[in-house]
């Protein structure tokens, strides 16, 4: 009897040995699953921190564009300004040739009067 016990708990040993390993082997796998879904997550992050870099860059280009533009701009500006003002003293200075032709004239005039007479 005792080799018919001896067989029976080597078998029932086995038994177990067995679905221990099926245990470990789903565990694995599992873990495997898991590994691989914490893979894709970490891809998935990564891809999104580079699309967010990618903005960030692209904001900064689009800010220093539009900084050189605003500098454009207030250069233009000032260019308009400075035309306006030069265009004011021009027409201010025809405006008194115009006053010293007018005064000509009306000297002219009174000369012209005075020998008709």
């Amino acid at each position: 009897m005792q080799i018919a016990e001896t067989i029976k708990v080597t078998s029932d040993d086995t038994a177990r040995a067995a679905e221990t390993a099926k245990q470990i082997a789903r565990q694995a796998s599992e873990a495997t699953r898991l590994a691989a879904d914490a893979e894709a997550s970490l891809q998935a992050i990564t891809e999104a921190g580079n699309r967010s870099v990618e903005a960030s860059n692209e904001i900064a280009t689009a800010m220093h564009q539009q900084g050189a533009t605003s500098h454009s701009i207030t250069q233009a500006v000032e260019r308009i300004a400075q035309a306006a003002d030069t265009n004011s003293h021009q027409a201010q200075h025809l405006l008194n040739e115009v006053r010293a032709l007018e005064s000509v004239a009306q000297d002219l005039e009174q000369s012209a009067a005075s020998f008709r007479t």
